[in-house]
C-alpha cells in the first residue's frame, strides 16, 4: 500500500494502471519465499555428498505438500511477474520513469527468482525419484492424526507420489493392559488406541511398515535414537499385537 500511495503521489495520478497495480501486488506477494530458502538449503546440504542417506523431517501439510507443487507456482509467478512488467512500459511517461529507475534492478531480481525455480525444479526431479528418495508419514494412534495423514496420502497422489510407507508413533505395549500394577489412566489409553490402531489397520494396513512404542521419556542422544531405529527396521511387534 505505501509503494501505491509513494506512485500516486508523485505522478499526481488519482489511481494506478489497473495493469500496473498488478504488478505491484505480485512482485509484493512473493509466494512461497520461505519454502524456496528451506529449499535451498536442503539442496546445499544433499550437494555437499558427506553422507549416504538424508532424512528431513517435516510436517505433510506443511513443506511435505508445498516443497512438491512449490516449483510450478514460483515457475508461474516468475512468468505472470515478466508479462506485467512488460506490460507496465506501454504506459507512457509513469511507465517509463519506472523503467528506467528500477530496470537494473528488477533485473537482477527477476535472474535470482529465475534461479532460485531452476534450483528448485532440480532437486524435485531427485526427490521425486522413487529410485533417490522415498516419503514416510508418522501417525499416531489418534483421531486428528489419522483424519491428516489420509489426506496427506491423497494430496501426495494428487500429485503423482506414492507414500513410501506408514509408521504409528507412540503406541502403548498391549501387555501393559494386562498388568495389574498399571494405572487405570494408562489402561484406558491402551483401550482408546487399540480402537484407533483398528482404523489404521483398516485404512492404511498394506503401508504400514513399522510400530514404534511408547517410550519413557522422548528419544534423545544416540541410544535413545538407536533404540528407536530398531524398532522402525527390526519392530518387536506387528500391526496385528495391537489390535
Amino acid at each position: 500500500a505505501s509503494i501505491k500511495r509513494r506512485i500516486l503521489d508523485m505522478y499526481k495520478l488519482d489511481k494506478l494502471p489497473p495493469d500496473l497495480e498488478e504488478y505491484i501486488d505480485s512482485a509484493a506477494a512473493e509466494p512461497a519465499m520461505y519454502e524456496s530458502a528451506v529449499y535451498d538449503a536442503m539442496v546445499d546440504v544433499v550437494a555437499e555428498g558427506k553422507y549416504d542417506y538424508y532424512i528431513f523431517d517435516m510436517p505433510p501439510f506443511g513443506h511435505g505438500i508445498r516443497m512438491i507443487a512449490m516449483a510450478d507456482i514460483l515457475s508461474k509467478w516468475v512468468e505472470k511477474i515478466t508479462e506485467l512488467r512488460r506490460q507496465a512500459y506501454e504506459y507512457g511517461r509513469v511507465a517509463a520513469s519506472l523503467k528506467r529507475a528500477k530496470l537494473t534492478y528488477e533485473d537482477e531480481i527477476l535472474k535470482e527468482l529465475q534461479y532460485i525455480r531452476d534450483r528448485i525444479v532440480a532437486f524435485r526431479n531427485i526427490i521425486t525419484d522413487r529410485g533417490t528418495a522415498a516419503f514416510m508419514i508418522v501417525v499416531t494412534p489418534e483421531r486428528m492424526s489419522i483424519l491428516d495423514t489420509e489426506k496427506a496420502v491423497e494430496m501426495f497422489s494428487s500429485l503423482g507420489l506414492r507414500v513410501t510407507g506408514i509408521v504409528v508413533n507412540q503406541v502403548y505395549p498391549p501387555e501393559l493392559a494386562k498388568d495389574p500394577k498399571t494405572p487405570e489412566y494408562v489402561r484406558n489409553k491402551i483401550m482408546e488406541q487399540r480402537k484407533y490402531m483398528a482404523e489404521i489397520a483398516e485404512k492404511f494396513g498394506d503401508m504400514v511398515i513399522s510400530v514404534v512404542p511408547m517410550l519413557n521419556r522422548e528419544p534423545k542422544g544416540l541410544e535413545a535414537l538407536s533404540a528407536v531405529a530398531k524398532e522402525l527396521w527390526s519392530p518387536s511387534k506387528r500391526l496385528e499385537e495391537y489390535l
